[in-house]
Protein backbone atom coordinates (compact mmCIF):
# COMPACT_ATOMS: atom_id res chain seq x y z
CA UNK A 1 0.00 0.00 0.00
CA UNK A 2 1.42 3.24 -0.80
CA UNK A 3 1.72 5.37 1.74
CA UNK A 4 0.47 8.75 1.98
CA UNK A 5 0.25 12.11 4.28
CA UNK A 6 -1.87 11.77 7.91
CA UNK A 7 -4.33 14.58 6.60
CA UNK A 8 -5.06 12.22 3.20
CA UNK A 9 -5.37 9.49 5.41
CA UNK A 10 -8.24 10.84 7.65
CA UNK A 11 -9.99 12.25 4.48
CA UNK A 12 -9.58 8.78 2.76
CA UNK A 13 -10.74 6.84 6.22
CA UNK A 14 -13.68 9.64 6.40
CA UNK A 15 -14.86 9.43 2.88
CA UNK A 16 -14.79 5.59 3.45
CA UNK A 17 -16.92 5.49 6.02
CA UNK A 18 -19.67 7.97 4.37
CA UNK A 19 -18.77 11.00 7.07
CA UNK A 20 -19.17 14.30 6.13
CA UNK A 21 -16.34 16.69 7.86
CA UNK A 22 -19.31 18.38 9.91
CA UNK A 23 -19.82 14.31 11.27
CA UNK A 24 -16.55 14.21 12.42
CA UNK A 25 -16.41 17.71 13.97
CA UNK A 26 -18.93 16.97 15.59
CA UNK A 27 -18.34 13.42 17.21
CA UNK A 28 -14.84 14.85 18.01
CA UNK A 29 -15.71 18.09 19.64
CA UNK A 30 -14.14 20.65 17.49
CA UNK A 31 -14.81 23.04 14.60
CA UNK A 32 -15.48 21.92 10.49
CA UNK A 33 -12.35 23.96 9.90
CA UNK A 34 -10.24 22.30 12.40
CA UNK A 35 -11.58 19.07 10.59
CA UNK A 36 -10.66 20.68 7.17
CA UNK A 37 -7.45 21.48 8.03
CA UNK A 38 -5.96 18.45 9.25
CA UNK A 39 -7.28 16.78 6.18
CA UNK A 40 -5.17 19.49 3.95
CA UNK A 41 -2.31 19.15 5.98
CA UNK A 42 -2.49 22.77 6.89
CA UNK A 43 -2.24 21.21 10.76
CA UNK A 44 -1.71 17.62 12.54
CA UNK A 45 -4.75 16.61 14.91
CA UNK A 46 -3.88 17.10 19.00
CA UNK A 47 -2.44 13.75 20.30
CA UNK A 48 -5.03 13.37 22.95
CA UNK A 49 -7.06 13.25 20.21
CA UNK A 50 -5.61 10.61 18.19
CA UNK A 51 -7.62 7.73 20.71
CA UNK A 52 -10.91 9.05 19.74
CA UNK A 53 -10.11 9.56 16.28
CA UNK A 54 -8.79 5.76 15.91
CA UNK A 55 -12.14 4.47 17.36
CA UNK A 56 -14.36 6.66 15.17
CA UNK A 57 -12.59 5.53 11.80
CA UNK A 58 -11.73 1.71 13.24
CA UNK A 59 -7.43 1.75 13.03
CA UNK A 60 -5.14 2.08 15.03
CA UNK A 61 -3.21 5.12 16.21
CA UNK A 62 0.01 3.62 14.94
CA UNK A 63 -1.64 3.54 11.55
CA UNK A 64 -2.91 7.06 11.74
CA UNK A 65 0.42 8.25 12.62
CA UNK A 66 2.35 5.78 9.59
CA UNK A 67 -0.78 7.36 7.31
CA UNK A 68 -1.47 3.80 5.84
CA UNK A 69 -3.09 0.25 6.62
CA UNK A 70 -0.52 -1.71 8.68
CA UNK A 71 -0.62 -5.36 7.56
CA UNK A 72 -1.87 -8.16 9.48
CA UNK A 73 1.61 -9.92 9.19
CA UNK A 74 3.34 -6.65 10.17
CA UNK A 75 1.03 -6.04 13.03
CA UNK A 76 1.93 -9.54 14.43
CA UNK A 77 5.77 -8.53 14.47
CA UNK A 78 4.86 -5.03 16.10
CA UNK A 79 2.68 -6.80 18.72
CA UNK A 80 5.84 -9.41 19.30
CA UNK A 81 8.74 -7.08 19.61
CA UNK A 82 6.40 -5.26 22.33
CA UNK A 83 5.39 -8.57 24.02
CA UNK A 84 9.52 -9.30 23.80
CA UNK A 85 10.18 -5.81 25.63
CA UNK A 86 7.33 -6.09 27.91
CA UNK A 87 8.98 -9.56 29.30
CA UNK A 88 12.87 -7.71 29.11
CA UNK A 89 11.41 -5.32 31.07
CA UNK A 90 9.31 -7.79 33.68
CA UNK A 91 12.66 -9.92 33.63
CA UNK A 92 14.83 -6.80 34.51
CA UNK A 93 12.73 -5.78 37.31
CA UNK A 94 12.66 -9.15 38.85
CA UNK A 95 16.27 -9.92 39.02
CA UNK A 96 16.64 -5.80 40.68
CA UNK A 97 13.85 -7.35 43.60
CA UNK A 98 15.87 -10.54 43.83
CA UNK A 99 18.94 -8.75 44.35
CA UNK A 100 17.87 -6.20 46.45
CA UNK A 101 16.16 -8.96 48.76
CA UNK A 102 19.86 -10.69 48.78
CA UNK A 103 21.07 -7.01 50.07
CA UNK A 104 18.53 -6.94 52.96
CA UNK A 105 19.18 -10.52 53.59
CA UNK A 106 22.85 -9.52 54.60
CA UNK A 107 21.48 -6.60 56.30
CA UNK A 108 19.46 -8.57 58.66
CA UNK A 109 21.64 -11.54 59.20
CA UNK A 110 24.40 -8.65 59.97
CA UNK A 111 21.76 -6.79 62.12
CA UNK A 112 21.10 -10.35 64.61
CA UNK A 113 25.14 -10.24 66.20
CA UNK A 114 24.66 -6.68 67.05
CA UNK A 115 21.48 -6.76 68.95
CA UNK A 116 23.07 -9.90 70.58
CA UNK A 117 26.17 -8.39 71.76
CA UNK A 118 24.07 -5.13 72.47
CA UNK A 119 21.57 -7.00 74.83
CA UNK A 120 24.19 -9.68 76.40
CA UNK A 121 26.36 -6.53 77.21
CA UNK A 122 23.75 -3.67 77.95
CA UNK A 123 21.42 -5.84 79.67
CA UNK A 124 23.53 -8.42 80.98
CA UNK A 125 21.25 -10.98 79.68
CA UNK A 126 23.36 -13.31 77.27
CA UNK A 127 20.15 -15.81 76.25
CA UNK A 128 17.62 -12.97 75.49
CA UNK A 129 20.54 -11.69 73.40
CA UNK A 130 20.39 -14.51 71.51
CA UNK A 131 16.57 -14.83 70.72
CA UNK A 132 16.73 -11.42 70.14
CA UNK A 133 19.35 -11.49 67.61
CA UNK A 134 17.36 -14.64 65.66
CA UNK A 135 14.51 -12.54 64.93
CA UNK A 136 16.10 -10.72 62.37
CA UNK A 137 18.08 -14.10 61.06
CA UNK A 138 14.39 -16.05 60.83
CA UNK A 139 13.25 -12.63 59.31
CA UNK A 140 16.17 -12.98 56.60
CA UNK A 141 15.45 -16.57 55.55
CA UNK A 142 11.55 -16.03 55.21
CA UNK A 143 11.99 -13.03 53.19
CA UNK A 144 14.39 -14.39 51.01
CA UNK A 145 12.27 -17.45 50.48
CA UNK A 146 9.04 -15.75 49.52
CA UNK A 147 10.91 -13.40 47.12
CA UNK A 148 12.46 -16.47 45.27
CA UNK A 149 9.22 -17.82 45.48
CA UNK A 150 7.36 -15.46 43.65
CA UNK A 151 10.45 -15.24 41.31
CA UNK A 152 9.91 -18.80 40.71
CA UNK A 153 6.17 -18.32 39.87
CA UNK A 154 6.77 -15.86 37.53
CA UNK A 155 9.30 -18.30 35.70
CA UNK A 156 6.54 -20.60 36.00
CA UNK A 157 4.32 -18.33 34.65
CA UNK A 158 6.05 -17.49 31.67
CA UNK A 159 7.89 -20.05 30.65
CA UNK A 160 7.10 -20.64 27.08
CA UNK A 161 7.45 -17.44 26.76
CA UNK A 162 10.78 -16.71 27.82
CA UNK A 163 14.33 -18.02 25.76
CA UNK A 164 15.55 -21.31 27.31
CA UNK A 165 18.87 -19.76 28.43
CA UNK A 166 16.89 -16.19 29.64
CA UNK A 167 14.87 -18.48 31.76
CA UNK A 168 17.55 -20.80 33.32
CA UNK A 169 19.80 -17.66 33.86
CA UNK A 170 17.30 -16.10 36.34
CA UNK A 171 16.58 -19.84 37.95
CA UNK A 172 20.01 -19.49 38.19
CA UNK A 173 19.68 -16.32 40.30
CA UNK A 174 17.02 -17.45 42.32
CA UNK A 175 19.38 -20.75 43.23
CA UNK A 176 22.54 -18.48 44.14
CA UNK A 177 20.40 -15.54 46.06
CA UNK A 178 18.84 -17.92 48.19
CA UNK A 179 21.79 -20.34 48.94
CA UNK A 180 23.95 -17.05 49.67
CA UNK A 181 21.38 -15.35 52.03
CA UNK A 182 21.02 -18.99 54.06
CA UNK A 183 24.74 -19.13 54.30
CA UNK A 184 24.88 -15.58 55.42
CA UNK A 185 22.51 -16.55 58.37
CA UNK A 186 23.86 -19.48 59.18
CA UNK A 187 27.57 -17.92 59.70
CA UNK A 188 25.42 -15.05 62.01
CA UNK A 189 23.49 -18.17 64.02
CA UNK A 190 27.07 -19.85 64.43
CA UNK A 191 28.61 -16.05 66.07
CA UNK A 192 25.52 -15.77 68.34
CA UNK A 193 24.94 -19.48 69.81
CA UNK A 194 28.21 -19.55 72.69
CA UNK A 195 25.70 -16.54 73.90
CA UNK A 196 22.99 -18.94 74.43
CA UNK A 197 24.60 -21.66 76.19
CA UNK A 198 26.93 -19.24 78.41
CA UNK A 199 25.08 -18.17 81.75
CA UNK A 200 27.81 -17.06 83.73
CA UNK A 201 27.44 -13.52 85.43
CA UNK A 202 31.09 -12.41 84.22
CA UNK A 203 30.43 -10.33 81.17
CA UNK A 204 34.03 -9.05 81.71
CA UNK A 205 34.88 -12.27 80.81
CA UNK A 206 31.98 -12.77 77.71
CA UNK A 207 33.42 -10.90 75.24
CA UNK A 208 36.81 -11.76 74.51
CA UNK A 209 35.85 -15.70 74.54
CA UNK A 210 31.97 -14.99 72.81
CA UNK A 211 34.55 -13.30 70.01
CA UNK A 212 37.25 -16.08 69.60
CA UNK A 213 34.69 -19.63 69.93
CA UNK A 214 31.71 -17.60 68.30
CA UNK A 215 34.42 -16.91 65.30
CA UNK A 216 35.21 -20.56 65.48
CA UNK A 217 31.42 -21.73 65.61
CA UNK A 218 30.11 -19.00 62.74
CA UNK A 219 33.15 -20.68 60.96
CA UNK A 220 32.43 -23.93 61.48
CA UNK A 221 28.33 -23.02 60.63
CA UNK A 222 29.81 -20.98 57.18
CA UNK A 223 31.27 -24.14 55.71
CA UNK A 224 28.83 -26.12 56.70
CA UNK A 225 26.52 -24.41 54.81
CA UNK A 226 28.73 -23.62 52.10
CA UNK A 227 29.26 -27.16 51.66
CA UNK A 228 25.82 -28.12 51.21
CA UNK A 229 25.07 -25.25 48.77
CA UNK A 230 28.01 -26.24 46.67
CA UNK A 231 26.34 -30.46 47.16
CA UNK A 232 23.68 -28.95 46.06
CA UNK A 233 25.06 -26.56 42.85
CA UNK A 234 26.90 -29.78 41.76
CA UNK A 235 24.32 -31.82 41.06
CA UNK A 236 21.54 -28.91 39.83
CA UNK A 237 20.53 -29.60 36.24
CA UNK A 238 20.25 -25.76 36.12
CA UNK A 239 23.78 -25.45 36.34
CA UNK A 240 25.59 -25.88 32.97
CA UNK A 241 27.43 -29.91 32.88
CA UNK A 242 31.19 -29.28 32.71
CA UNK A 243 30.43 -26.85 35.25
CA UNK A 244 28.91 -29.02 38.07
CA UNK A 245 31.35 -32.19 37.25
CA UNK A 246 34.26 -29.61 38.05
CA UNK A 247 32.16 -28.68 41.09
CA UNK A 248 31.58 -32.25 42.20
CA UNK A 249 35.28 -33.26 41.93
CA UNK A 250 36.46 -29.87 43.80
CA UNK A 251 33.96 -30.17 46.85
CA UNK A 252 34.83 -33.71 47.21
CA UNK A 253 38.15 -33.37 47.42
CA UNK A 254 37.28 -30.14 49.84
CA UNK A 255 35.60 -32.73 52.13
CA UNK A 256 38.25 -35.52 51.92
CA UNK A 257 41.27 -32.58 53.14
CA UNK A 258 39.49 -30.38 55.13
CA UNK A 259 36.39 -31.82 56.34
CA UNK A 260 38.71 -34.12 57.74
CA UNK A 261 40.82 -31.92 60.03
CA UNK A 262 37.63 -29.86 60.39
CA UNK A 263 35.80 -33.37 62.26
CA UNK A 264 38.82 -33.58 64.33
CA UNK A 265 39.07 -30.44 65.45
CA UNK A 266 35.56 -30.06 66.53
CA UNK A 267 35.46 -33.75 68.39
CA UNK A 268 38.72 -32.11 70.05
CA UNK A 269 37.02 -29.29 70.73
CA UNK A 270 33.52 -30.29 72.29
CA UNK A 271 36.04 -33.22 74.33
CA UNK A 272 38.11 -30.12 75.95
CA UNK A 273 35.09 -28.06 76.62
CA UNK A 274 33.20 -30.87 78.59
CA UNK A 275 36.81 -31.38 80.46
CA UNK A 276 37.16 -34.64 79.54
CA UNK A 277 40.88 -33.99 78.80
CA UNK A 278 41.23 -32.90 82.32
CA UNK A 279 43.91 -34.36 83.46
CA UNK A 280 44.78 -36.23 80.12
CA UNK A 281 48.86 -35.99 79.41
CA UNK A 282 47.98 -34.66 75.67
CA UNK A 283 47.52 -31.21 77.76
CA UNK A 284 50.64 -31.19 79.59
CA UNK A 285 52.43 -31.18 76.31
CA UNK A 286 49.68 -28.95 74.69
CA UNK A 287 47.78 -25.66 76.10
CA UNK A 288 44.33 -25.52 75.65
CA UNK A 289 44.95 -22.36 73.55
CA UNK A 290 47.58 -24.67 71.44
CA UNK A 291 45.32 -27.64 70.83
CA UNK A 292 42.22 -25.42 69.64
CA UNK A 293 44.02 -22.99 67.74
CA UNK A 294 47.42 -23.66 66.71
CA UNK A 295 47.45 -27.77 65.90
CA UNK A 296 44.23 -26.81 63.63
CA UNK A 297 45.97 -24.14 61.97
CA UNK A 298 48.80 -26.19 60.66
CA UNK A 299 46.74 -29.08 59.54
CA UNK A 300 44.26 -26.74 58.01
CA UNK A 301 47.58 -25.24 56.13
CA UNK A 302 48.50 -28.77 55.41
CA UNK A 303 45.75 -29.52 54.04
CA UNK A 304 45.39 -26.43 52.02
CA UNK A 305 48.79 -27.42 50.33
CA UNK A 306 47.13 -31.07 49.14
CA UNK A 307 43.84 -29.13 48.01
CA UNK A 308 46.11 -27.02 45.88
CA UNK A 309 48.18 -29.63 44.27
CA UNK A 310 44.71 -31.92 43.63
CA UNK A 311 43.48 -28.99 41.52
CA UNK A 312 46.54 -28.35 39.70
CA UNK A 313 46.40 -31.84 38.66
CA UNK A 314 42.87 -31.86 37.77
CA UNK A 315 43.25 -28.45 35.50
CA UNK A 316 46.31 -30.51 33.63
CA UNK A 317 44.42 -33.34 33.43
CA UNK A 318 40.95 -31.66 31.95
CA UNK A 319 43.46 -29.44 29.70
CA UNK A 320 45.38 -32.19 28.17
CA UNK A 321 42.03 -34.28 27.82
CA UNK A 322 39.36 -32.23 25.61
Amino acid sequence: MVRTSIGEFIAALRKAKGLTQMDVANHLGVSNKTVSSWETGASCPDIALLPAIAELYGVTCDELLRGERIPLQEDEKVKETKREKVLAFQLARHKNTLFLATLIGYALASLGPILTFIISFGAARPPLGFFIGLLPLLAAVFMIFLFCYNASFWCTSTREELEAEALKDFQRAIFRARGRVCIACATAFGFIFFHLIYWSDDLAGLFPLSLLVGSIIAASAFLLSLTIYLFLKAYSPLFPQDMRRTLRYRLWTAVCTFGIVLVAWALLFFICLTNNLGNSPILNVLTFEGLIIWVPLIALAAMAIVYLLLQIGYTYYRKNHQ
